[in-house]
């Protein structure tokens, strides 16, 4: 079991250090950090989801530069991790 658990350890630094899951790393922590982004979630977490005042905002943090770009990256990572996994499953 130890042998195993070895061998995921080094699958998970392999991942780590492949460009679309490094760049998805990087762009989650910025998104995470930034304060436009971060105001308008705060907005949005006290309105209805169906408000207009919610619709507009929710359009303004979707098109953000920081999360276009993380959205596009974070669909690679999964193109990529979905590769790995039917590696994996064979």
């Amino acid at each position: 079991m130890d042998k195993i658990l070895e061998k995921a350890k080094e699958l998970k630094k392999e991942i780590n250090d492949i460009p679309e899951v490094k760049e998805y790393l990087r762009l989650k922590e910025l998104v995470e950090n930034n304060e436009e982004l971060n105001e308008i979630r705060l907005k949005m977490k006290n309105l209805s989801r169906k408000s207009q005042e919610y619709l507009e905002l929710e359009k303004a943090y979707l098109s953000h530069p920081l999360m276009v770009n993380y959205l596009y990256v974070k669909e690679e990572m999964i193109k990529v991790l979905g590769n790995i996994k039917e590696i994996i499953d064979l």
